[in-house]
């Protein structure tokens, strides 16, 4: 965990790490920003930082990406905040590092961002079927499949034929994200078509 300002990832080009890094993190002052606005250290008012963050994923025993919402709650009152960016490398060098279970998950969270932040903080992790994240889709979730992984490259040898006959067509699905990668709100007309062939339907 590193606190220097000079240090900060925010605004400039960064590798994302291999695996599980919490050397990643980076806290920011909160009374440094609070002098800005000359408020004194006993403030007035009570409250937390809550993140929400989608799609957070890791490797199971098996090998198996498991996914879920993280949600991290930090109370107002702690030394640090932790910064954005090096919160988003941090949780992304999750997604290629292999953990027994669920709770050793969520015991490396809590304590690194305890630890960046100053103080204890909540860390919880949601199905990301729940309804809570929006409507309930039908069918079910192939995340739950308890499957062993053991190759990871791409292996034709593992498809197999249905005997179902389809028609040959052509299409062009189309994204209207920016060419960073990245969906942005506002009007913007930015999209990018990729032609393939398939099924019609």
């Amino acid at each position: 965990m590193n606190s220097d300002k000079e240090d900060l990832p925010l605004g400039r080009t960064v590798r994302s790490a291999a695996e599980y890094s919490p050397d990643a993190l980076r806290a920011i002052s909160r009374d440094d920003q609070r002098r800005a606005v000359e408020m004194k250290n006993i403030h007035p008012f009570i409250g937390e930082d809550v993140w929400n963050c989608y799609e957070f994923s890791w490797l199971g025993s098996e090998h198996c990406p498991c996914a879920a919402t993280l949600r991290i709650v930090v109370p107002c009152d702690t030394k640090n905040m932790v910064e954005s960016k090096s919160l988003k490398l941090y949780l992304n060098s999750f997604a290629q590092t292999r953990f027994a279970n669920e709770q050793e998950v969520i015991e490396r969270l809590k304590t690194d961002v305890s630890e960046v932040c100053g103080a204890p903080v909540d860390t919880l992790l949601m199905n990301i079927d729940k309804k809570h994240l929006g409507q309930e889709l039908t069918g079910g979730c192939l995340d739950q499949l308890a499957v062993r992984i053991e190759t990871f490259e791409p292996y034709a040898a593992i498809l197999r034929r249905t005997g179902a006959s389809i028609g040959v067509g052509f299409f062009t699905p189309v994204s209207k994200y920016l060419s960073c990668h990245r969906p942005k709100p506002g009007p913007r007309n930015d999209c990018h078509c990729v032609r393939g062939r398939g099924d019609s339907t």
